[in-house]
């Protein structure tokens, strides 16, 4: 129940984010429906911005953990960062060879509590490479599995979290593919 994410396209991007409200029952609710709210309102490429709008906003809250991307389709590259036990992978399409798939920067904190100076991490994007974001409720080590093409992105999603939660907390991931116009 406070967890949570969207989607939100941009003529100039695509915004992502998902939202872990600290705790449990209602208050943790109300702190991931006030951020993604926020969220709403705020998404763009300036992503350290809006993680310092969000933290004023939510010191009402219990805060919550946070993860966000931006997906800039003029420059192909992707902008994300964490704050607290959230993350995230980009597994590169299947025409591509990396070493390994890069995973989303983390920071220490907590979203309307305790936040410091954060920078995201900027990598190249090709069409057809999959971007995965979770709230802690899924295990981490299974975002480094790949997505197998043929399958839709909310296939993956739910395969996922029906294979992979935790059982401890709430679980919510977010699959998406880059597409040609990215």
């Amino acid at each position: 129940m406070g967890d949570g994410g969207l989607v939100l396209m941009r003529p100039e991007g695509t915004f992502l984010a998902v939202v872990d409200g600290i705790g449990h029952g209602g208050p943790a609710e109300a702190a991931a429906r006030a951020a993604l709210e926020l969220l709403r309102q705020l998404a763009g490429p300036d992503l350290s911005g809006t993680l310092i709008r969000c933290h004023d906003a939510l010191k009402a809250t219990r805060g919550a953990t946070m993860g966000l991307a931006w997906v800039n389709r003029v420059t192909a590259t992707l902008s994300w960062l964490g704050v607290g036990n959230v993350s995230g992978v980009l597994h590169p399409n299947g025409s591509k060879r990396r070493a390994s798939a890069p995973y989303m920067p983390q920071f220490g904190g907590v979203v309307g509590r305790r936040l410091r100076p954060l920078e995201p991490s900027t990598v190249p994007i090709e069409p057809g490479d999959t971007i995965v974001l979770a709230t802690d409720g899924l295990r981490r080590a299974v975002l480094g599995d790949a997505p197998p093409a043929r399958w839709s992105e909310s296939a993956f999603a739910e395969r996922l979290v029906e294979t992979h939660a935790n059982g401890q907390d709430d679980a919510y991931v977010l699959v998406a593919r880059v597409a040609e116009d990215a």
